[in-house]
Protein backbone atom coordinates (compact mmCIF):
# COMPACT_ATOMS: atom_id res chain seq x y z
CA UNK A 1 0.00 0.00 0.00
CA UNK A 2 1.15 3.58 -0.58
CA UNK A 3 2.07 5.98 2.23
CA UNK A 4 -1.33 7.68 2.33
CA UNK A 5 -3.19 4.40 2.69
CA UNK A 6 -0.69 3.12 5.27
CA UNK A 7 -0.97 6.29 7.38
CA UNK A 8 -4.76 6.01 7.50
CA UNK A 9 -5.11 2.25 7.83
CA UNK A 10 -2.14 1.27 9.97
CA UNK A 11 -0.92 4.38 11.78
CA UNK A 12 -4.13 6.22 12.62
CA UNK A 13 -6.79 3.48 12.56
CA UNK A 14 -4.76 0.70 14.16
CA UNK A 15 -1.96 2.23 16.23
CA UNK A 16 -3.44 5.57 17.31
CA UNK A 17 -7.18 4.88 17.45
CA UNK A 18 -7.30 1.16 18.32
CA UNK A 19 -4.29 0.91 20.61
CA UNK A 20 -3.50 4.33 22.06
CA UNK A 21 -6.78 6.22 22.26
CA UNK A 22 -8.94 3.20 23.05
CA UNK A 23 -6.68 2.14 25.93
CA UNK A 24 -6.52 5.70 27.23
CA UNK A 25 -10.32 5.93 27.17
CA UNK A 26 -10.54 2.77 29.27
CA UNK A 27 -8.12 4.13 31.85
CA UNK A 28 -9.97 7.45 31.82
CA UNK A 29 -13.18 5.70 32.89
CA UNK A 30 -11.61 4.75 36.23
CA UNK A 31 -12.59 7.82 38.20
CA UNK A 32 -14.75 8.16 41.30
CA UNK A 33 -14.58 11.61 42.94
CA UNK A 34 -15.78 10.13 46.22
CA UNK A 35 -12.68 7.97 46.49
CA UNK A 36 -9.10 8.99 47.12
CA UNK A 37 -7.61 5.76 45.75
CA UNK A 38 -8.03 3.78 42.54
CA UNK A 39 -8.56 6.71 40.17
CA UNK A 40 -5.63 5.79 37.91
CA UNK A 41 -3.98 9.21 38.12
CA UNK A 42 -0.48 7.86 37.53
CA UNK A 43 -1.31 5.20 34.86
CA UNK A 44 -3.31 7.70 32.79
CA UNK A 45 -0.58 10.34 32.78
CA UNK A 46 2.22 7.85 32.14
CA UNK A 47 0.33 6.22 29.26
CA UNK A 48 -0.13 9.63 27.61
CA UNK A 49 3.60 10.32 28.00
CA UNK A 50 4.41 6.96 26.39
CA UNK A 51 2.23 7.84 23.40
CA UNK A 52 3.83 11.28 23.15
CA UNK A 53 7.29 9.68 23.26
CA UNK A 54 6.43 7.23 20.48
CA UNK A 55 4.81 9.74 18.14
CA UNK A 56 7.36 12.41 19.00
CA UNK A 57 10.13 10.19 17.66
CA UNK A 58 8.23 9.50 14.45
CA UNK A 59 7.75 13.20 13.66
CA UNK A 60 11.03 14.62 15.03
CA UNK A 61 13.87 15.85 12.88
CA UNK A 62 16.95 13.78 12.09
CA UNK A 63 18.85 15.03 15.13
CA UNK A 64 16.60 13.16 17.55
CA UNK A 65 17.32 9.59 18.56
CA UNK A 66 14.54 7.10 19.22
CA UNK A 67 15.84 6.37 22.71
CA UNK A 68 15.85 10.09 23.63
CA UNK A 69 12.55 10.17 25.51
CA UNK A 70 12.93 13.78 26.65
CA UNK A 71 13.74 14.93 23.12
CA UNK A 72 10.87 12.96 21.64
CA UNK A 73 8.27 14.30 24.07
CA UNK A 74 9.57 17.84 23.60
CA UNK A 75 9.35 17.31 19.84
CA UNK A 76 5.71 16.25 20.25
CA UNK A 77 4.99 19.35 22.34
CA UNK A 78 6.85 21.73 20.00
CA UNK A 79 5.18 20.38 16.86
CA UNK A 80 1.65 19.66 18.01
CA UNK A 81 0.75 21.60 21.17
CA UNK A 82 -0.57 25.12 20.81
CA UNK A 83 2.11 27.77 21.25
CA UNK A 84 0.42 29.08 24.41
CA UNK A 85 0.22 25.66 26.04
CA UNK A 86 3.73 24.77 24.96
CA UNK A 87 5.09 27.92 26.58
CA UNK A 88 3.25 27.11 29.81
CA UNK A 89 4.88 23.69 29.92
CA UNK A 90 8.32 25.15 29.26
CA UNK A 91 7.95 27.41 32.28
CA UNK A 92 8.21 24.32 34.48
CA UNK A 93 11.92 23.55 34.46
CA UNK A 94 12.51 19.87 33.83
CA UNK A 95 8.83 19.17 32.95
CA UNK A 96 9.58 15.83 31.29
CA UNK A 97 12.15 14.87 33.90
CA UNK A 98 9.78 15.59 36.78
CA UNK A 99 6.56 14.11 35.49
CA UNK A 100 7.38 11.46 32.88
CA UNK A 101 10.69 10.21 34.28
CA UNK A 102 9.43 10.49 37.85
CA UNK A 103 6.39 8.33 37.09
CA UNK A 104 8.38 5.84 35.02
CA UNK A 105 11.41 5.41 37.26
CA UNK A 106 10.44 6.52 40.76
CA UNK A 107 6.67 5.85 40.74
CA UNK A 108 6.00 9.31 42.22
CA UNK A 109 6.51 12.44 40.13
CA UNK A 110 9.58 13.62 42.04
CA UNK A 111 7.70 15.52 44.73
CA UNK A 112 5.04 16.84 42.38
CA UNK A 113 1.51 15.54 41.93
CA UNK A 114 -0.79 14.00 39.32
CA UNK A 115 -4.43 15.04 39.59
CA UNK A 116 -7.72 14.14 37.90
CA UNK A 117 -10.48 16.46 36.67
CA UNK A 118 -9.00 19.77 37.87
CA UNK A 119 -9.49 21.59 34.57
CA UNK A 120 -5.96 22.98 34.29
CA UNK A 121 -2.94 21.22 32.82
CA UNK A 122 -0.57 22.56 35.47
CA UNK A 123 -1.62 24.04 38.79
CA UNK A 124 -0.13 24.90 42.17
CA UNK A 125 -1.12 23.02 45.31
CA UNK A 126 -0.26 25.41 48.12
CA UNK A 127 -1.42 23.00 50.82
CA UNK A 128 1.23 20.48 49.78
CA UNK A 129 3.72 22.93 48.24
CA UNK A 130 3.73 21.15 44.89
CA UNK A 131 3.14 21.64 41.18
CA UNK A 132 0.53 19.26 39.85
CA UNK A 133 -0.11 17.90 36.37
CA UNK A 134 -3.71 16.99 35.57
CA UNK A 135 -3.92 13.66 33.75
CA UNK A 136 -7.32 14.37 32.16
CA UNK A 137 -6.24 17.69 30.71
CA UNK A 138 -3.04 16.09 29.42
CA UNK A 139 -5.16 13.41 27.73
CA UNK A 140 -7.46 16.01 26.18
CA UNK A 141 -4.45 17.92 24.85
CA UNK A 142 -3.10 14.67 23.40
CA UNK A 143 -6.38 14.05 21.57
CA UNK A 144 -6.30 17.56 20.14
CA UNK A 145 -2.70 17.01 19.06
CA UNK A 146 -3.74 13.95 17.07
CA UNK A 147 -6.16 16.13 15.12
CA UNK A 148 -3.34 18.61 14.50
CA UNK A 149 -1.09 15.77 13.33
CA UNK A 150 -3.71 14.55 10.86
CA UNK A 151 -3.85 18.00 9.29
CA UNK A 152 -0.05 18.27 9.14
CA UNK A 153 0.27 14.89 7.45
CA UNK A 154 -2.50 15.55 4.93
CA UNK A 155 -0.55 18.46 3.54
CA UNK A 156 2.92 16.96 3.87
CA UNK A 157 3.59 13.66 2.06
CA UNK A 158 7.22 13.77 3.20
CA UNK A 159 6.09 13.63 6.84
CA UNK A 160 3.86 10.67 6.07
CA UNK A 161 6.78 8.87 4.45
CA UNK A 162 9.07 9.68 7.40
CA UNK A 163 6.56 8.31 9.92
CA UNK A 164 6.15 5.10 7.95
CA UNK A 165 9.88 4.55 7.46
CA UNK A 166 10.73 5.21 11.09
CA UNK A 167 7.92 3.02 12.36
CA UNK A 168 8.82 0.10 10.11
CA UNK A 169 12.52 0.48 10.98
CA UNK A 170 11.66 0.47 14.69
CA UNK A 171 9.52 -2.66 14.27
CA UNK A 172 12.28 -4.35 12.30
CA UNK A 173 14.88 -3.48 14.93
CA UNK A 174 12.61 -4.85 17.65
CA UNK A 175 11.79 -8.08 15.84
CA UNK A 176 12.33 -11.13 18.07
CA UNK A 177 12.80 -13.16 14.92
CA UNK A 178 15.64 -10.90 13.83
CA UNK A 179 17.19 -11.11 17.31
CA UNK A 180 17.04 -14.89 17.23
CA UNK A 181 14.72 -15.21 20.24
CA UNK A 182 12.05 -16.81 18.06
CA UNK A 183 12.86 -19.09 15.13
CA UNK A 184 10.28 -19.45 12.36
CA UNK A 185 10.20 -22.69 10.36
CA UNK A 186 9.70 -22.73 6.62
CA UNK A 187 6.60 -24.90 7.11
CA UNK A 188 3.60 -22.54 6.85
CA UNK A 189 5.13 -19.83 9.02
CA UNK A 190 4.72 -21.69 12.28
CA UNK A 191 6.80 -21.02 15.35
CA UNK A 192 8.93 -24.06 16.09
CA UNK A 193 11.11 -23.10 19.03
CA UNK A 194 12.80 -20.33 20.93
CA UNK A 195 16.51 -20.14 21.50
CA UNK A 196 16.29 -18.90 25.09
CA UNK A 197 12.75 -18.95 26.48
CA UNK A 198 10.13 -21.60 27.18
CA UNK A 199 6.66 -20.08 27.03
CA UNK A 200 3.18 -21.29 26.04
CA UNK A 201 2.01 -20.25 22.57
CA UNK A 202 -1.37 -18.69 21.77
CA UNK A 203 -3.10 -17.31 18.72
CA UNK A 204 -2.32 -13.64 18.36
CA UNK A 205 -4.51 -11.13 20.14
CA UNK A 206 -1.68 -8.92 21.28
CA UNK A 207 -1.44 -5.20 20.65
CA UNK A 208 1.50 -5.34 18.28
CA UNK A 209 2.01 -4.44 14.64
CA UNK A 210 0.28 -6.98 12.39
CA UNK A 211 3.36 -7.80 10.34
CA UNK A 212 4.88 -9.44 13.45
CA UNK A 213 1.89 -11.24 14.91
CA UNK A 214 2.01 -14.54 13.01
CA UNK A 215 1.82 -17.26 15.64
CA UNK A 216 0.83 -20.95 15.58
CA UNK A 217 -2.91 -21.63 15.24
CA UNK A 218 -2.76 -24.35 17.90
CA UNK A 219 -2.81 -22.62 21.29
CA UNK A 220 -1.67 -25.78 23.03
CA UNK A 221 1.69 -26.00 21.33
CA UNK A 222 4.78 -25.33 23.37
CA UNK A 223 7.74 -23.34 22.13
Amino acid sequence: MDDKEWINKVFFNEIVECYMLADLAKIEENYDPSKKCGNCNFPLALQVFSCMDFIGWLISDHRNKKEDTSGNINSFIDNLFSSTRGEQIKQVEGFVNIFRHGLAHEYFAKGCGISRKKGELLWLDFDNNSINLDADVLLEKFRLCIDVLKKKISGNPNLANQIRKRYEKKQDDNSLVKKGLIIISSDKDTTTKSTSINLPTYSSGASIASRYTTLPPDSKRKI
